[in-house]
């Protein structure tokens, strides 16, 4: 997904200026998309389950029009930032509990859950410090809402056991992204040390 960003980049860009002109604040992007995201629960509740599916990657449009639109209006902000952090992961725990309401295993919905925002707080503390981790690891949010998209779309047709086989493997690829990151910022944070 890193290597597509370019191209995502400018296409969001383009339907951002569109966006920017209806509604200039990103902030109502970044809590649209939150919205949506809680919305895909909602549809597989009550077994729109094709309905749900589709709403994971209209969700994380929608969330990506923020970004856009923020450096064509004031530029991002602290609060945006932090406001859209925490939407994602807000919006990561719908997609899985989405997964659940589709008939994926619990256990596998809660660990999804655990390390995806295990991921996200290790980026985030490394950046902190100084440590580059944009592009580090298997499973960045773009991988897994991909993944989550594909798990949710096997589901709704019924191939829970498909499903459930790729949810334990993007949960391997997540564990190791955890650790792939980890050993990232511990690298950089020793040779800063011996500097």
């Amino acid at each position: 997904m890193e290597k597509a960003r370019p191209w995502a980049k400018k296409t969001i860009d383009e339907i951002g200026r569109a966006a920017a002109k209806v509604m200039p604040d990103p902030d109502f992007y970044t809590l649209l998309g939150g919205f949506l995201a809680w919305t895909t629960v909602l549809f597989a509740y009550y077994g729109y389950n094709l309905v749900a599916s589709l709403m994971i990657p209209v969700s994380a449009f929608v969330d990506a029009l923020d970004g856009s639109v923020a450096r064509l209006t004031r530029g991002s902000t602290k609060l945006g930032e932090f406001l859209d952090s925490v939407v994602d992961r807000l919006s990561d725990t719908a997609y899985f509990l989405t997964l659940y309401m589709l008939g994926l295993p619990a256990i596998g919905v809660v660990i999804g859950i655990g390390l995806a925002v295990t991921i996200s707080y290790v980026r985030a503390k490394g950046e902190l410090v100084g440590v580059e981790m944009r592009g580090v690891g298997l499973m960045e949010r773009g991988d897994r809402i991909a993944t989550i998209f594909v798990l949710a779309l096997l589901a709704s047709i019924h191939k829970i056991h498909l499903a459930t086989i790729l949810l334990w493997l993007m949960i391997a690829l997540m564990a190791f992204t955890v650790v792939e990151r980890s050993v990232k910022v511990a690298k950089s944070l020793k040779s800063l040390e011996a500097d």
